[in-house]
């Protein structure tokens, strides 16, 4: 079986026990995927949603950090660093990257909604109304 076989099916196991809440082992194979295709983003990328998921917010921007540089035109990696970024309390930085992700990916849900939500816990009422309103 080849290599790109392999990370597919592999891929699919891992993103099913990521759905299932099963992280540790969903993150052993995305591992595996990066030891097979060592420049394979997606598995590195879903290491750090399993990281932010985990409560592990530095570990997480640690490695959005280096995705963000390497795929700059991936509105999800530059959501998935402003919503580190913001459990970190860098909330102007998180701002800035749900407004990055809207200028390469205009309409993207998540930034979104979680832009809506960082103005929301800055009890900005009146933007994040406007931001959810950019939902519907």
């Amino acid at each position: 079986m080849s290599n790109a076989l392999k990370v597919e099916k592999l891929r699919a196991t891992a993103g099913q026990l990521h759905a299932a809440g099963q992280w540790d082992e969903a993150e052993k194979i995305f591992r595996r995927i990066q030891e097979l295709h060592r420049t394979d983003l997606q598995a590195q990328y879903m290491i750090g949603v399993i990281r932010l998921q985990q409560g592990r917010a530095a570990e997480a921007l640690a490695i959005f950090d280096p995705l963000v540089a390497q795929a700059p035109g991936d509105a999800d990696i530059r959501t998935q660093r402003g919503l580190a970024l913001q459990d970190l309390g860098r909330r102007q930085e998180a701002l800035n990257d749900f407004d990055q992700a809207q200028a390469i990916a205009p309409g993207h849900v998540v930034s979104l909604l979680y832009r809506g939500n960082l103005f929301l816990e800055a009890g900005m009422l009146d933007a994040a109304l406007e931001g959810y309103d950019r939902l519907l």
